[in-house]
């Protein structure tokens, strides 16, 4: 499959950056509360709710994806299912829509050219991605799925090559861009959609929603299914360690797993949750301190400071479902969760 590139340039009224400055829920979860972004400044545990700016309502905003801009943290950017692409310039005190009437289910600023801001999602019933040259202003539809109704679902950026970039489709496809995001490929399809993807220095993670974790060594041209012998039926999220090319973890509905071999083998870590209530839909790791880990089920945040072994809870003030939880990387007690 070889999209035709689109070119359309949208003129947004809408926040932006300076230079200095559905039916893809996770789980079968629902609840009442406040959606959006919360922030915590203490380690997680206390949360504060973001604040909106113009016509956004950010407490009924459907968070899918959160993406810290890595060599200025102040900006933030939200991919909402509901309320289009948001950002922060604040660390996260107030939001403001950057993309509308665009269905976004994931979203990242361009590491290797800050000026870019990639977003992946759908604009109707049609799959899309979209680029901004210059961050926010104006926007590129870069990518198109002309059959189906299907949505882009996630975004990765390959940490070893700024032109090679990866997407999944909720049905179940893997993109390819090789030229910086301006044209895509298909690489593989699978079993159900794709809920999350990792690049490493030699590797490349797809995690599907139903059929578990694949691995390509060879930048996608072939997979091999990891053996996950563990009684999950969805697996919701994916922790690639920036450091290590052989260790992840991922959030499933069973609980949350961690390989120490590149997912030869898994092991269970002890989150203390009910049989009846298991399902983990977020997890990250503080990248300054490498064993203290976060993984959320439904509205409640489990921290560990020693590795997965033991654990303590808060509960956000909402009962909204955690979909993502991502940490500053400058500031390490400052956390961000986004809800749906």
């Amino acid at each position: 499959m070889n999209p035709n590139r689109i070119r359309i340039i949208l003129i947004l009224i809408a926040i932006i950056f300076t230079a200095q400055a559905c039916d893809l829920l996770l789980g079968t979860e629902s609840g009442s509360g406040s959606q959006g972004v919360f922030v915590s400044v203490d380690s997680g545990d206390t949360w504060q709710a973001g604040n909106a700016k113009g016509d956004l309502d950010l407490a009924s905003s459907a968070v899918s994806r959160l993406y810290i801009e890595g060599s200025k943290p102040q900006n933030i950017v939200a991919a909402s299912i509901n309320a289009g692409l948001l950002a922060s310039d604040d660390h996260g005190a107030n939001w403001a829509r950057l993309l509308p009437d665009f269905t976004a289910h994931d979203a990242f600023i361009n590491p290797y050219d800050g000026q870019e801001i990639f977003a992946a999602g759908a604009r109707g019933r049609t799959a899309a991605i979209y680029k901004s040259p210059d961050r926010g202003r104006t926007w590129i539809q870069v990518y198109n799925e002309p059959t189906g109704q299907f949505s882009v679902t996630v975004l990765a950026f390959d940490r070893t090559n700024s032109q090679v970039m990866y997407a999944g489709l909720s049905s179940g496809t893997v993109l390819k861009s090789a030229d910086g995001g301006d044209t895509w490929n298909a690489l593989v399809s699978f079993e159900g959609r794709v809920a999350d993807l990792a690049a490493t220095r030699s590797m490349v993670y797809s995690l599907t929603l139903t059929s578990g974790i694949k691995r390509s060594t060879d930048s996608g041209r072939s997979w091999s299914n990891l053996s996950f012998s563990q009684s999950a039926n969805t697996f919701n999220d994916l922790y690639a360690d920036p450091g290590s090319e052989s260790i992840l973890y991922v959030a499933a509905s069973s609980g949350l797993y961690q390989t120490q071999d590149t997912g030869t083998t898994w092991t269970k870590l002890p989150v203390p949750a009910s049989p009846e209530i298991a399902n983990v839909t977020a997890v990250a790791v503080n990248p300054a301190k490498k064993s203290q880990i976060f993984a959320a089920i439904r509205s409640t945040i489990y921290r560990s400071e020693d590795a997965g072994a033991t654990w303590r809870t808060v509960q956000l003030p909402t009962n909204r479902t955690i979909t993502d939880i991502v940490i500053d990387p400058f500031e390490p007690n400052r956390i961000y969760a986004g809800l749906r």
